[in-house]
């Protein structure tokens, strides 16, 4: 894990998911304020973003086409807290023999394993902490973490999910709590398949 800059926050992978949908869409209204007002508090509660060079280059694609991720995004680096995670090429290797494994994934889930890697990888190299809406991708690195250590400790909230408590989570310092963590996550699926 690379160390936290003095006086930087925790940081915090966003999916691009998230800064997509926190643009007003009149379908969307619920998700896309979600959204926005987890942002504004990553933001105001001076929270880092954490990011990988993939990463990167989908939120620059989210960016054009919205002004509030636009503005969001400037505020946090002239802040300095928009943070470049390193490469974890010895966890990739992890991940990449733990999806070999039909027990824990199925072939068809390895190209959204291997699209949604840069939240992880940005994760383990930084805080461990992930925002994303992406519930499908939780579990698939959940299940994972059966076989790859790095990945148990890695907390997951999603900002849409108000049963996740997602704003009283920032506002308390986004603590590494297990009931967020992935290693929580697969023992509870693990439960709801036993019944």
């Amino acid at each position: 894990m690379v160390a936290r800059a003095a006086g930087q926050g925790i940081r915090v992978v966003i999916d691009a998911c998230v800064a997509d949908c926190s643009d007003p869409k009149p379908r969307e209204a619920r998700r896309s304020r979600s959204c926005r007002v987890f942002l504004e508090h990553i933001r105001s509660l001076k929270f880092a973003a954490a990011y990988t060079a993939e990463l990167k280059k989908e939120w620059d694609q989210h960016s054009r086409a919205s002004r509030f991720i636009t503005l969001w995004r400037t505020q946090m680096k002239s802040r300095g807290r928009l943070v470049m995670a390193p490469p974890q090429t010895s966890l990739r290797a992890a991940v990449a023999d733990a999806c070999c494994d039909r027990r824990i994934l199925q072939p068809s889930e390895i190209k959204e394993v291997v699209k949604d890697w840069p939240v992880v990888e940005a994760a383990v190299a930084t805080d461990r902490r992930v925002a994303s809406l992406d519930d499908a991708a939780r579990a698939r690195f959940s299940r994972l973490s059966a076989r790859v250590d790095a990945l148990r400790r890695v907390v997951w909230v999603n900002p849409e999910k108000t049963g996740e408590s997602p704003i009283d989570w920032l506002q308390r310092g986004a603590p590494e709590q297990d009931s967020r963590t992935l290693e929580y996550w697969r023992q509870r699926s693990r439960r709801h398949k036993g019944r």
